[in-house]
């Protein structure tokens, strides 16, 4: 089983982020950030502020959480 998603350089994945919702006041600073301790690393510091929208299922009423698809932190310092 080979690796599917495409390697992106670090100016991608702030772009990527920032696509996401991700408020980036540095850039300079945000792309340090991502070369010196990288992407998933630093990914469970944006955790806490994914936004997770509430939905229910038509057929059975109950409540679910549906993925989500922005974050929402203040900004990258």
């Amino acid at each position: 089983m080979g690796y599917k998603r495409p390697w992106k350089s670090f100016p991608e994945q702030l772009e990527l982020l920032k696509s996401r919702g991700m408020v980036v006041t540095d850039e300079a600073a945000a792309l340090d950030y991502l070369q010196r301790v990288g992407y998933y690393r630093l990914s469970a510091y944006w955790y806490p502020f994914r936004k997770f929208e509430v939905v229910q299922d038509n057929k059975t009423g109950k409540l679910a959480t549906k993925p989500p698809s922005r974050c929402s932190p203040s900004g990258v310092r």
